[in-house]
């Protein structure tokens, strides 16, 4: 049996089924990858284009010719942006991809985002400060009437109309309160707000059931600037032991020149 098998593997039949064996494996493989180079689009890449800033209307434009797709995954409201507009996109612009890539968007919305006012009747300042930035709204002015409560939230107003509980506002509107005064005239003493931020300064006047406006900024050029400014004048101006009413505007001068700060120390500061 051991004598056949070798007189089989050195015969002329053999070889030339090993050798047509050996041609089909060949240009098999080579059809094989080819094919596979050809399906996966083996080192063909496109750029990415930028979509940032585009309008919804123009996607088809920007993917026309490009043999990519875009699909809209998200959405957001940002009101520095333009509605309806592209405010981010991945891959990022200018990444390399394949043929038939999808480039996921998010878009800025066209309406703004409504939330239902919530019930603050009867919920004190602080509780009602929180609630409402929950809800992605703000504390306007605090306007303060005769009322057994101290500090209590009587009725909400939003542009000088009585707003209800439940009713469907804009997602960063500003919501005045109206809060009761409690039993006597409070009285509370004149902050000294100089050098603190604008969004310090909120916060604070805040807590202290005071109303806060900003006059001006001056010296920022950007968004970013006026985030760090600083308050370099007030009105009414910082005095020891003076008092002035719950309820109260203070108004205030900023700047984001660090050199007008040190220059411009108050009279109090010195």
């Amino acid at each position: 049996m051991l004598s056949t098998l070798f007189r089989f593997i050195f015969s002329k039949a053999f070889w030339i089924n090993s050798l047509f064996a050996a041609v089909l494996l060949f240009f098999g493989a080579r059809w094989m990858l080819g094919y596979l180079d050809k399906f996966t689009l083996h080192g063909e890449t496109l750029p990415v284009p930028d979509f940032t800033g585009k309008k919804i209307e123009q996607l088809d434009e920007v993917v026309s010719g490009t043999k990519l797709q875009y699909i809209i995954v998200d959405s957001v409201y940002k009101t520095d942006k333009p509605r309806g507009s592209v405010v981010d996109q991945n891959p990022v612009a200018g990444s390399a991809v394949k043929e038939g890539r999808k480039i996921y968007l998010t878009v800025n919305a066209r309406l703004p985002m409504r939330v239902a006012l919530p019930d603050l009747t009867d919920v004190t300042l602080r509780q009602a400060t929180a609630i409402l930035e929950y809800y992605g709204l703000r504390v306007g002015n605090k306007k303060y009437i005769p009322d057994q409560c101290f500090n209590c939230v009587l009725r909400m107003e939003i542009k000088g109309n009585k707003t209800e509980p439940g009713t469907m506002v804009e997602k960063n509107s500003i919501v005045d309160l109206v809060l009761g005064q409690g039993q006597s005239n409070e009285l509370v003493p004149i902050p000294d707000l100089y050098g603190k931020t604008g969004s310090e300064v909120s916060v604070f006047l805040t807590s202290m059931a005071l109303n806060f406006f900003g006059v001006s900024y001056e010296g920022c050029s950007t968004r970013e600037d006026s985030a760090s400014a600083l308050v370099i004048r007030q009105s009414p101006a910082f005095e020891q032991n003076v008092s002035i009413n719950l309820g109260s505007t203070i108004q205030v001068w900023l700047t984001c020149d660090k050199e007008k700060i040190k220059i411009e120390v108050p009279d109090s500061a010195e």
